[in-house]
């Protein structure tokens, strides 16, 4: 480190506590000796901790921790901000059965006979009615949830079948058109009725009636064109079907 009778600190820091050694030598022999230099200084890098985050549920527990870099060791004293009554001393501070007075802000104060030095904040937040989120209370929930979805699409589903029910006899009861089949007839309406009759059964046939419920319900609809009204109109025929 250095060459002469005097090592010399012009700034002394905590850095340099140690055990040092002094050799004296000539042409006869060397002899050396030892020295220690222990450098006190305050509280720093005063760090503090706690032992939940986030919001803490009442009734429970927390442990705030302290720790400092001091020689001589620092002790400790705990405080709640806006507060000038110490709450407790030592590196720890437990606080059992939390209410909602205990939320606010706390502050550890690590202090020896050089100085002292306060810590950070830490937030305590008191949750008065938490609910424990557990994996079968979740299972429940997510099981409730698909017993209502599935209850409302069957009921769903129901009401539209009656609703599509109920429309279909109020038309056959009304004389709706649920099937309805119509028959162009080109021929005039005096024509014999064994013909108009045997188109009317051959139209049937090409479009069946359904069956809805257990009652049938059709419509047939005859037409003539403007033509034939008037051959019918001169010809001062009548013929009813």
């Amino acid at each position: 480190m250095n060459q002469g009778p005097l090592l010399v600190f012009s700034y002394i820091v905590s850095s340099d506590s140690g055990q040092y050694r002094c050799e004296a030598q000539n042409t006869i022999g060397k002899r050396s000796v030892y020295n220690s230099i222990d450098v006190k200084y305050g509280p720093k890098h005063t760090f503090l901790s706690s032992s939940s985050s986030g919001e803490i549920e009442e009734g429970s527990s927390v442990t705030l921790s302290c720790s400092s870099e001091a020689n001589p060791a620092a002790e400790y004293t705990w405080f709640k901000e806006h507060e000038d009554s110490v709450r407790e001393s030592g590196q720890n501070y437990t606080i059992t059965n939390i209410t909602s007075e205990h939320g606010g802000n706390y502050y550890c104060q690590a202090h020896n006979a050089i100085g002292y030095q306060n810590s950070t904040f830490v937030m305590i937040k008191v949750c008065i009615q938490c609910l424990k989120s557990t994996p079968s209370s979740w299972t429940t929930t997510v099981a409730v949830r698909t017993i209502v979805v599935l209850l409302a699409t069957v009921l769903l589903l129901v009401f539209l079948w009656m609703r599509r029910k109920w429309a279909s006899r109020k038309a056959c009861g009304q004389g709706g058109r649920p099937d309805t089949i119509e028959e162009l007839l080109p021929v005039p309406v005096y024509e014999n009725v064994p013909a108009l009759t045997n188109r009317l059964a051959h139209a049937a046939q090409r479009e069946p009636i359904e069956e809805q419920d257990g009652h049938h319900c059709a419509i047939i609809h005859t037409s003539s064109s403007d033509n034939q009204d008037q051959d019918q109109t001169e010809m001062g025929g009548t013929s009813e079907l």
